[in-house]
């Protein structure tokens, strides 16, 4: 048996990150061969993209919360609601993938 050997990862922040991000972008958008379809390379790139976005919406925060030395409010609960959903769609996920039936969940106010 062969055992495949799994390269160190790097680990970068901040600017840096972006900057990364930035250099696969473009070497995607210069990728002339067909190893991976137009969508292929969208998605990538979108992917990408997104990630640049979170990047520089924590740099925001940070250079606000140095500022002025407080935190958000509404954006900590803003982030605190978006969790809870995904957590729920998670778990419905997994209900939906269960070997047994069960009645379905309703959300209630």
């Amino acid at each position: 048996m062969e055992y495949i050997k799994i390269p160190e990862t790097i680990r970068i922040s901040g600017t840096e990150a972006i900057q990364s991000l930035n250099e696969y972008i473009s070497e995607l958008q210069q990728q002339t061969n067909k190893e991976l379809t137009k969508k292929q390379k969208l998605a990538m790139i979108r992917f990408a993209r997104g990630l640049i976005a979170s990047i520089e919406n924590e740099i925001e925060k940070e250079a606000t919360r140095k500022q002025t030395g407080k935190t958000n409010i509404i954006g900590h609960i803003k982030e605190a609601i978006l969790k809870g959903i995904s957590e729920f769609r998670s778990a419905a996920d997994e209900d939906v993938g269960s070997t047994h039936t069960q009645s379905p969940r309703r959300l209630t106010r």
